[in-house]
């Protein structure tokens, strides 16, 4: 039972740092856009 939780809790906090990793990219990309435009 503890190593069902266990296993669980491991694959919650690989998809959550997956899906963080992913929205910072999507951020990074976002943020390098508005520069350019104001830049220009």
């Amino acid at each position: 039972m503890y190593l069902l939780i266990g296993l669980g809790l491991c694959m919650l906090m690989l998809v959550l740092t997956v899906l963080l990793t992913l929205n910072a990219v999507h951020l990074e990309e976002r943020f390098n856009k508005l520069r350019k435009r104001s830049s220009n």
